[in-house]
Order: structure tokens, then sequence, then C-alpha cells
């Protein structure tokens, strides 16, 4: 039995790990909401996540700025009080919480990277450096609260049809429009250029491509794959 179960384990160890299938939600992929998706906590955002794994899924909305300046939150930094731009709404989930993104070319120390020039910044000394190095609004948004989801309610809720599903790039991330991103996407994959593709997920290039359930398939529904044509049929 003890042998058994060595060689069972040592065959384990050796098999390659389990790849992330393309249509799975993951760290840097955004959720776009459905149309038809009503509950206001989430209705027209679009999530960029953060975490995702078996204890469930983390992310931020980006397309909600609120009318709270950068410079109100971080009042007692010298370094802050020059900014203008506003703090988002990140998600119902402990509002008075605070997490930063951050856009940078290069690896930033102490930061998290989530997807290439995208990171994520927690520690004051860091924001700190920010301000005082000048970082733009443009690369550099702070976020009140986030998006929570308990162990598999998330892939639930993709199979249930309220979310498309599709990788994130820093332009995204930190698009220079951000309360107009939502219809950016929605429109994008709601084209009339776009087609359904026979190809297997993870075939089409991923810059066009869009994972999710159609409204029409009941539940449980089998993802399927479509990608912006880019020519009129």
């Amino acid at each position: 039995m003890v042998v058994r179960a060595f060689l069972f384990a040592l065959l384990a160890a050796q098999l390659p790990a389990q790849p992330i299938r393309p249509r799975d939600p993951a760290p840097g992929r955004l959720l776009i909401a459905k149309r038809d998706l009503s509950d206001p906590n989430f209705a027209e955002t679009v999530v960029f996540l953060l975490d995702y794994s078996r204890k469930g899924a983390l992310g931020l909305i980006l397309n909600r700025p609120t009318n709270i300046s950068v410079a109100r939150v971080f009042r007692d930094l010298p370094s802050a009080q020059a900014r203008s731009d506003k703090v988002f709404s990140g998600g119902p989930v402990e509002p008075s919480s605070l997490r930063a993104l951050q856009r940078s070319a290069t690896r930033l120390e102490g930061a998290r990277a989530v997807i290439d020039e995208v990171y994520v910044v927690s520690e004051s000394a860091q924001i700190d450096k920010a301000f005082r190095q000048g970082v733009p609004p443009e690369e550099l948004r702070f976020f009140a609260g986030y998006a929570g989801w308990a162990p598999a309610q998330l892939d639930r809720e993709i199979e249930l049809g309220a979310w498309l599903l599709t990788d994130a790039d820093a332009d995204l991330v930190f698009h220079a429009k951000p309360e107009s991103l939502w219809k950016l996407l929605i429109r994008r994959s709601e084209s009339r250029f776009a087609r359904l593709k026979s190809a297997p997920c993870g075939v089409l290039p991923r810059s066009t491509e869009f994972y999710g359930c159609f409204s029409a398939t009941p539940w449980p529904c089998t993802r399927q794959c479509w990608s912006i044509d880019p020519s009129p049929p």
C-alpha cells in the first residue's frame, strides 16, 4: 500500500500543471456585464480580475469614477495635493479599502504584476513615491472597494450568461474614457461584423476574442468563442 501511494505521488508530481483554458476566468481578464445583468452593483460594468482561485475571485470595476478626488483621500500626503483626478468605485465589497493600479513599462519593485505593464500597488510608501515622481492619472488610478465572489460563484454567473469574458491589456485597463469602456466592449461584442467561429477557444486572435454564453442557450451552456470579423459579410 505504501509503495502504491508513493508511486501515485511520484506520478502526480510529474504530470504537467493543468493549463488555464482561455475561456476560463483568470487574473488579467475582463468581465463585461451583459445588457440584461440587472444587479445595480454590476450593471454596465467592466471588471478587471486580480485574483481567481478555488477560494473565490476578486476584481476591480474599471468604469465607475466617483466625485471624490485623490487629493482628498490622501490629504495627509503633501505629494498628493496637486492631484485633481477622481477615485474609482472598485466594487461593493469593503468600500473603505483602497487599491491602486499603476501602468509601467518597467518592473515596479514591491508591486504585483497582473498583466504586462499593469501592477497592483497597495503600500503607502509606493504610492507616495509615485506621487513624488509625478506619475500622471493616466498611469495611476485608485479604487475604493472591490468586487468579490465566493468559491464557484463567478463560474456559475458566467455559465448563466451574466458576463462576457475577454483578455485585458494596459490600454483597456487605463482607457482614456473609462465611462465609455462598457459601451465600447459590449458594442464590439455585438457588432454586426461579428460572426460565430467554429474554431476551438484559444485558436482565434486574443485581441478580438470573447468568451461567454448566449442568453438563448439554457444553463448549463457550452461556452462559445467568437470574434470580430474585420470585414463586412
